[in-house]
């Protein structure tokens, strides 16, 4: 999903976590460990052609509980981390492939398995 509303990018957590450990998603042992996942993808998207994403957290990595059930995070079941993608070539490659694009055109949805396979 193409857009940063309510997310923690890394840089704005890593700082949080400087001051107020709560920040620290949920999924992460320590503030070097989701730098080091937000560097990963970081850098992955960059070998890929798209050097402009910026990477955010949302839902229950961010809030600590599922929006659907309240359950806490990684408790009774193995949670997954909701990343968004924010960047205009992407965005651009993502229209090239005719994924679907909503909010006038500024960011896509949820991407599907045959979206993720697109070339």
């Amino acid at each position: 999903m193409v857009s940063s509303t309510n997310w923690k990018t890394v840089e704005e957590a890593r700082k949080k976590w400087q001051t107020d450990q709560r920040s620290l998603p949920s999924g992460f042992a320590s503030a070097t460990e989701f730098a080091n996942f937000g560097g990963g993808v970081r850098g992955s998207l960059k070998n890929a052609g798209y050097p402009d994403v910026e990477l955010s957290l949302q839902g229950s990595a961010v809030t600590g509980k599922s929006f659907g059930t309240g359950a806490p995070f990684d408790v009774g079941r193995v949670s997954e981390f909701d990343v968004g993608l924010a960047s205009p070539s992407l965005l651009q490659r993502a229209q090239e492939l005719g994924i679907g694009v909503r909010s006038g055109g500024t960011r896509t949805g949820p991407l599907t398995a045959r979206d993720l396979e697109a070339p």
